[in-house]
């Protein structure tokens, strides 16, 4: 008897959470079939997309486009392509509602059959016409949206055509007493229209700074040297000197010394430089295009900054107690060395790169400085190799050292056979490579610290925040470890954009491939998006938890109570959790 009032008790208890999980959507059912939806589905809006992309398609047929109009030609498409995602989003549920209700509704009455009433046929009416025109909408905003698609793909497609050609361009190798000659001409050409510019500048700044604007520019750089020299002296310890030995015995603060030595060589000068600009600009003492000289020239700087500042931070030659590779002091040295060196033949590759398009230079101008680069870090390569002693430990390291010797090859055959361009993406990507492979092993090694030291179950600090956030030692560090994964990926996918292509082409098209599965594709009728995916994984979380959660109850609270065997009692808990997890999938 007290096992029959057992099981009705269980099976009264399921019922009630299947009542309790199918009741908000009979209540959504029910909100859905007693609010009507909108008759009015305006197509207007789709007459001025047709136009401009008959515009852009239009002018992407037309010959002569360089990298730069492509590019305002993609920028112009990209929100024409978010509008019309948009569109298809609040159509699609429009047309899936009147389905609905029109399928509530029934089929109409056949010939001969009792006619329906006048109210019911006056909405069927309604909902036929309605439906049409979301339909009709629905189709051309679909019919647009691939005919954007189609554009971008043809943008994407001619850049990636330009780039290779661009690339694989072939000119006279360094061999060759042509590409000397043509380098000489281009040079005395440029020179001349950097003596023009010159001229210019001072004409300009005696116009519109004068003493004035030269004394103002002056006092305004002793007040700031002020401010940074009170600065430097309040915290003279952190900014002239390394931090201390016995303040890096742990992870995170040899991590946190680090970061702040990347932060230090990679901000300051940089900001120097760009605040010397700003008020030599502000002040009218430069002509626009020395301006804009000035602002390349900041960006060279960081560049080459921030290549240093990985070099102090991760390989810390001069302070081993805070290196957070494993290496001895020479090979920390020696890498160390070549990454600052070819940071900073990068940075004055860019700024060369920004005069010659400042002053109108030749072609061969920036031939012969992508030569310059790729030749310079190619020695910077094959010297590094001479003198590192060879990996004889890791398999991984004697890769590294394989493939360096492959890309000193590559890039010297390049420079011989006259594919230029070639050579200097190599050397320039390597460059950018081992920098953003830097600052992410930096990154890792910041969030794994933090997740060691600080939310660590062992530890008393981890213990506290547990406690802070109502949370088992152990629940908190599942936790960190799953949001330290998810912070590497979006290190990696930071670190990745600017390693990809020139030009950002590929890093364009890895975007574009990261867009669609946000917003969605199609596959036939059905639309996949990340956001239906990651919505529909919270659910089945939200789903799962409530389930252990009355579970935990019943195993706790009721069942206890209810006299069963302890057998029994766990059979019905296990039973309520299975018939939880259909639920919850369903």
């Amino acid at each position: 008897m007290i096992m029959n009032n057992g099981l009705r008790l269980g099976l009264f208890a399921l019922l009630l959470l299947a009542q309790l999980c199918l009741a908000p959507a009979i209540a959504h059912a029910q909100q859905a079939s007693s609010t009507g939806p909108s008759p009015e589905v305006s197509t207007s809006d789709l007459a001025p997309i047709k136009q401009l992309l008959d515009e852009i398609q239009q002018s992407i047929s037309h010959d002569g486009h360089s990298d730069q109009s492509l590019s305002e030609l993609r920028d112009k498409l990209a929100p024409i392509r978010d509008g019309l995602r948009a569109k298809f989003d609040m159509l699609d549920p429009k047309l899936a509602e009147v389905d609905s209700r029109l399928s509530e509704l029934g089929p109409a009455p056949a010939a001969g059959a009792p006619p329906e009433s006048q109210e019911i046929a006056q909405e069927r009416e309604k909902l036929a016409q309605t439906r049409a025109e979301v339909d009709a909408a629905l189709k051309q905003t679909r019919l647009l949206s691939v005919r954007a698609d189609e554009i971008a793909a043809r943008i994407n497609e001619t850049r990636r055509t330009l780039f290779s050609r661009a690339l694989f361009q072939r000119t006279p190798g360094v061999l060759d007493q042509a590409f000397w000659s043509e380098t000489l001409r281009a040079l005395q050409t440029e020179w001349q229209g950097f003596a023009f510019m010159l001229r210019s500048w001072g004409e300009y700044a005696q116009r519109h700074g004068g003493v004035s604007g030269a004394a103002v520019s002056i006092v305004t750089f002793l007040i700031i040297a002020l401010i940074f020299f009170a600065v430097a002296y309040a915290w003279r310890r952190r900014l002239a000197h390394d931090v201390e030995p016995d303040r890096t015995q742990r992870r995170l603060a040899r991590t946190l010394a680090g970061l702040g030595v990347l932060l230090r060589h990679a901000l300051i000068t940089p900001i120097c430089v760009f605040v010397v600009v700003k008020v030599l600009d502000g002040n009218g003492l430069l002509l626009p295009i020395i301006a804009d000289l000035g602002t390349g020239l900041a960006v060279a700087v960081a560049v080459a900054s921030f290549g240093y500042g990985i070099a102090q931070a991760v390989l810390a030659p001069t302070a081993s107690y805070r290196r957070l590779v494993s290496a001895d002091d020479l090979a920390a040295r020696r890498l160390a060395s070549y990454l600052t060196w070819s940071a900073r033949i990068l940075g004055a590759a860019i700024f060369l790169n920004i005069m010659h398009k400042a002053v109108g230079a030749p072609l061969s101008s920036t031939v012969a400085t992508s030569a310059l680069l790729s030749g310079l870090i190619g020695l910077l390569t094959l010297y590094l190799l001479l003198r590192l002693p060879p990996a004889e430990t890791s398999a991984g390291l004697r890769w590294v050292r394989f493939l360096a010797w492959v890309l000193v090859a590559a890039i010297a055959a390049a420079l011989v056979m006259g594919f230029i361009g070639f050579s200097a993406f190599l050397a320039g990507r390597t460059i950018v490579l081992l920098m953003m492979a830097g600052a992410f092993h930096l990154g890792t090694r910041l969030i794994d610290a933090v997740v060691s030291d600080s939310l660590n179950a062992d530890s008393e600090r981890g213990r506290r925040m547990a406690a802070t956030f109502g949370l088992s030692p152990r629940g908190l560090e599942l936790v960190a470890t799953l949001l330290a994964a998810l912070f590497k990926i979006c290190l990696a996918l930071l670190a990745i954009f600017p390693v990809l292509g020139p030009w950002g082409i590929f890093a364009a098209d890895f975007f574009e491939v990261v867009q669609n599965a946000v917003f969605g594709f199609r596959v036939g009728d059905i639309s996949i998006s990340l956001d239906t995916i990651v919505s529909a994984v919270v659910l089945l979380l939200i789903g799962f938890a409530a389930t252990r959660f009355v579970q935990r109850w019943l195993e706790r609270r009721f069942l206890p109570r209810t006299g069963l065997d302890p057998g029994l009692q766990n059979s019905v808990s296990v039973l309520f959790g299975y018939a939880g997890v259909i639920i919850a999938l369903i």
